[in-house]
């Protein structure tokens, strides 16, 4: 439990295992609470009131440049991402985790796989 707690998405204080435990991202992701700033800021969705019931509808707005700014912003990491969208309260963002995560393995092994191919070729 205390390892799931030190990586939890909804712990204020994580600790990202692809940062830490995989090394699949060398560059270190900005901090968590500037990448709920980043979701605050943005207009991803927009209220209405309809003036005759007083009933509230939301519009997404835009979803795909706020997911691409965050992922820019955590350097490509889902699990940043994921923990900035959780805890900033926020629950109308589209983020597929699943995609992205299967996403940064695919680069990670293109990457093993061209220094592997180096080796071969260059000894």
């Amino acid at each position: 439990m205390a390892k799931h707690e030190r990586r939890c998405t909804k712990n204020p204080k994580r600790e990202c295992g692809f940062h830490i435990g995989f090394c699949f991202i060398s560059e270190p992701s900005v901090p968590l609470d500037a990448l709920k700033v980043i979701i605050r800021n943005s207009k991803v969705y927009e209220v209405h009131v309809n003036p005759v019931d007083d009933m509230i509808s939301v519009d997404m707005v835009d979803d795909e440049a706020l997911r691409d700014s965050l992922l820019d912003a955590a350097n490509g990491c889902p699990a940043c991402v994921l923990a900035a969208i959780r805890q900033s309260g926020i629950n109308l963002i589209s983020f597929n985790y699943k995609e992205e995560v299967d996403r940064v393995f695919a680069e990670w092994h293109e990457q093993e796989n061209r220094y592997v191919e180096y080796d071969a070729i260059y000894g």
